[in-house]
């Protein structure tokens, strides 16, 4: 052999050596064998020498081979005839239960595999360098390695990381000598040799290599943060970025208002990130948060309940069937105590317009709509994923990016209307309850009618218990059922009695003509009938009745001068609409807007500090202040937070709505409309009180059908490229035969790979559970609920600091998010585990486990599907 090749083949052997050390040592270090480095590099060192003389030219490849073959056979077949078969794959036993703990380790069988190792990844090292160079083959085979080792968490010891070290830098050099032979050697160009190429490049490895060596190691296995933020910036379907961004549901502070979520107040950092994209033919109030409870320095919510959809008794469908059966009232009652022919008829104006929003770079559980929305649809989402909170938001049960867009139907109602300003100064506090009195009294004064006037000899005989009917009938689920309980206890009270059969069957008959005159005489709001008019008025006056009791809750923080101020305001109105507006007026005249109002020292109240000291601040501070001024004197309240459209539509004619127009304001409630909102911000008046639309059509319920208001095409603009052109390209490339099969075997091989680690993570985690099963019940719950919170901290619901395990199973029960579960109920066996002494029963272990699909469904919904089973069957974070 040439002097020049001689060398050229000792460089290649090196490289060999150390790339072969690093595929089979890792198998050492995994497997607990107690073999060195230099060990390993001794055999890889003997197997390379021995196929290096056996594989050196074909003939000795031939010879070589059959010589291995022939032996083989020899060997097995001299193992079968004195019966010690069982040796040759008693090491494969031992392996088998040793993987799975049930056997010891055997220096015996620990050799044999080390040389097996040894022998098989310098075969493939060999026959991939020397006799078919092939460096994807020889990436891939130790990206599988390592790619499995850190998924699988196999990096037990630091010198595992000598052999990732050694094929860093090993592979390195294949790299440039890969592409060496693809420029320079094909075109042979003598300017540089291969073996004085790799000593050129070799100092460049070695750099990396110490680089690395250097570099502190962490015994825990690798943390890509930088990937995982990757992969979120990619399926967040957004460009929110996860450290300035919250990812959850709704506040102002994810939108660069204040600082922190849990108080109010501080600068504002603008953010122009654009948000959603809404059609919309004018400009609204999107509701995204909304909270009953004010603390002194925070808005919180105290309800925690949650509704379906379609539940007819969630919020937002109750504040439009209030808003639209309690106009009539509001007319009704201005005729009577004002003018009659007077009285605004704003029943004749009603009308809806449909909204279409679609999500940008907004990543986020809730959703946004005004007050009085109703058919919403959704037409890539399941509606059954949507629910609506205690106070009438809507929220997903799963995480909602990029692309989600959905549609609704909404009032337009014209705040500055003078009509609709009139109506409601007649709205006060038992208006309800006055129509409710009213119709009982009808009712009652009706069947004294029947019975009493107009046939006195009942009057003795049939003695109704009016308190006792009343009862039976408001508890009636319907009409139908108040009419059939109306109905069956007029006939048990005729049959009781002692009147004559004659008299009887006349009474009978008045009971059933009664009926039938209360359904076809008697027609009141929305076209009902008297029961159907009672129970409506009863579900109102229940609805209010709970309002009241909710929304005017004061904290003690709050000072007696704030109280004082808002009797100052109002004492010169004399009802509960102009009352409002005076407060509204008096911030917004008073009060200036400041984006920088600084922070808001520790230990005063927010309002008080903002209305008597600072004197200027941003949305949050006016918002706030009118929310609890309003209460002050007796009227119903809540804080909202959302966005807000611009005031004119950029591309497409759609509202481009960016982080800047992020808002808070207030919702007061009045009896016979619900919620309305007021705007008490400084130079934001112009948009609440805006003309309404001109010629609006009255709308139809959506439906998936053609008549649902789905989003328009603007909203998914897509570019569309040449079909034919890129066609004519494909076909005048010329094929490539031995590229297309390296390429068929590159991607048969990461198939392969793909699966074996898909059942690998599947056996592993089955084997965690089962582990875990074994375990005393007490260790058991331990470690499930240890399991669960890194399942939780993949879904941005870890433990927060200073937070107890309880205070952090409350706070995600009350956001829905495992609803209808509550992980509540396992924090508390969990605790009882980890710090009573109480005893922890196999029944509690069963109760913890039942939480494990529930918390995977979780996972998946809030992570996303892609992430979810890059995770779980790939990366095995769980």
């Amino acid at each position: 052999m040439p002097l020049k090749k001689l060398i050229e083949y000792i460089v290649k052997f090196i490289l060999m050596i150390a790339l072969s050390f690093s595929f089979a040592f890792p198998f050492t270090t995994t497997l607990g064998f107690k073999y060195t480095p230099l060990e390993v590099l001794g055999f890889v060192f003997l197997f390379l020498l021995a196929f290096s003389i056996l594989l050196v030219n074909g003939i000795m490849t031939k010879i070589s081979v059959i010589s291995f073959i022939f032996g083989g056979l020899v060997f097995v077949v001299y193992s079968i005839f004195k019966k010690t078969f069982y040796r040759l794959i008693e090491p494969f036993i031992w392996l088998f239960y040793f993987v799975q703990g049930k056997e010891n380790p055997n220096e015996y069988f620990a050799i044999i595999f080390t040389l097996l190792f040894a022998f098989a990844f310098s075969l493939i090292v060999y026959l991939f360098t020397v006799k078919k160079f092939n460096f994807y083959l020889l990436l891939l085979t130790g990206l599988s390695i390592f790619c499995v080792q850190w998924m699988l968490d196999y990096f037990v010891e630091d010198r595992a990381y000598i052999s990732f070290y050694a094929f860093i830098v090993s592979i390195l050099i294949y790299y440039l000598l890969h592409v060496y032979n693809r420029k320079w050697a094909q075109d042979s160009n003598d300017f540089v040799n291969p073996s004085a190429f790799i000593v050129f490049i070799a100092p460049i490895a070695l750099l990396v290599l110490l680089l690395t060596v250097f570099i502190p190691v962490n015994s825990r296995p690798i943390e890509w943060k930088w990937l995982d933020d990757k992969i979120y910036y990619v399926m967040n379907f957004g460009s929110r970025a996860v450290k300035t961004q919250n990812i959850g549901y709704f506040d102002l502070s994810s939108t660069g208002f204040g600082n922190d979520s849990n108080k109010l107040g501080s600068n504002v950092i603008p953010d122009k990130t654009l948000v959603l994209k809404v059609k919309s033919p004018k400009t609204l109030y999107l509701k995204g948060r909304s909270s009953d409870q004010y603390t002194g320095y925070s808005w919180v919510n105290t309800n925690i309940s949650y509704y379906e959809l379609g539940n007819k008794n969630n919020k937002l469908n109750i504040d439009t069937f209030e808003y639209e059966n309690g106009l009539f009232l509001l007319s009704d009652y201005y005729r009577k105590t004002l003018d009659y022919f007077e009285a605004p008829d704003v029943l004749k104006n009603l009308s809806k317009y449909t909204v279409e929003i679609q999500y940008e770079n907004i990543y986020t559980y809730s959703l946004f709509a005004p007050l009085k929305t109703s058919n919403l649809h959704f037409p890539d989402s399941d509606e059954n994923d949507i629910f609506v909170n205690a106070e009438g938001v809507l929220v997903a049960r799963k995480l909602l990016g990029k692309g989600f867009s959905y549609a609704f139907n909404t009032y337009d109602i014209n705040y500055g209307d003078k009509n609709f300003e009139n109506l409601l100064r007649v709205s006060h506090k038992y208006l309800y309850g006055y129509y409710w009195e009213e119709s009982i009294n009808f009712l009652q004064n009706y069947l004294y009618e029947v019975f009493y006037s107009k046939y006195n000899w009942y009057e003795e005989q049939i003695s109704i218990n009016y308190n006792y009917l009343y009862e039976r009938l408001l508890d009636s689920p319907n009409a139908e059922v108040m009419k059939e309980r109306l109905t069956k206890y007029l006939i048990n009270k005729i049959n009781a009695s002692k009147l004559s059969d004659e008299d009887k069957n006349n009474a009978l008959n008045d009971v059933l003509l009664l009926i039938s005159n209360i359904d076809s005489q008697h027609i009141y709001g929305n076209n009902q009938n008297l029961f159907e008019w009672i129970l409506s008025l009863s579900s109102l006056m229940y609805h209010s009745n709970a309002i009241y009791s909710q929304y005017l809750d004061i904290p003690d923080t709050v000072p007696q001068r704030v109280k004082d101020l808002a009797y100052s305001i109002t004492m010169n109105e004399n009802n509960d609409y102009d009352k409002v507006k005076a407060i509204e007026e008096y911030l917004s005249k008073n009060y200036k807007y400041n984006l920088s109002p600084g922070d808001v020292p520790d230990g005063v109240d927010f309002v008080d500090y903002f209305l008597f000291e600072r004197k200027e601040g941003y949305c949050t501070y006016f918002a706030s202040a009118m929310a609890i001024l309003t209460r002050c004197i007796g009227i119903p309240s809540r804080y909202v937070e959302g966005y807000l459209l611009p005031s004119a539509t950029g591309k497409d004619k759609l509202y481009e709505v960016t982080n800047e127009r992020a808002h808070a304001w207030v919702e007061v409630y009045f009896e016979g409309i619900g919620w309305i909102q007021f705007e008490p911000t400084a130079n934001f008046s112009y948009n609440l009180y805006q003309a309404p639309i001109s010629s609006t059509p009255q709308l139809q319920t959506p439906t998936p059908g053609s008549n649902s208001p789905t989003p328009s095409s603007n909203f998914t603009p897509r570019n569309t490229n040449n079909v034919q052109e890129q066609t004519e390209t494909v076909k005048k490339q010329k094929p490539l035969n031995k590229k297309l099969v390296t390429a068929i075997s590159i991607v048969v091989s990461i198939i392969l790979l793909a699966a074996l680690v898909v059942f690998l993570n599947i056996l592993k985690r089955k084997k965690r559970i089962t582990n875990i099963s074994k375990l005393s019940p007490r260790e058991a719950v331990l470690e499930l609920y240890k399991y669960y919170l890194n399942l939780l901290y993949l879904q941005d619901a870890d433990i927060k600091v200073g937070e107890t395990p309880l205070d952090h199973a409350e706070r995600l029960d009350s956001t829905g998010k495992f609803y209808p579960y509550k992980i509540t109920e396992v924090t508390e066996i969990f605790v009882k585990a980890r710090y009573s002494r109480d005893e922890v029963t196999i029944d509690d272990f069963n109760k913890v486990l039942e939480f494990y699909h529930p918390l995977l469904k979780s996972t998946k919904e809030n992570i996303g599907g892609l992430k979810y089973i890059l995770y779980m069957y790939v990366l095995f974070k769980f």
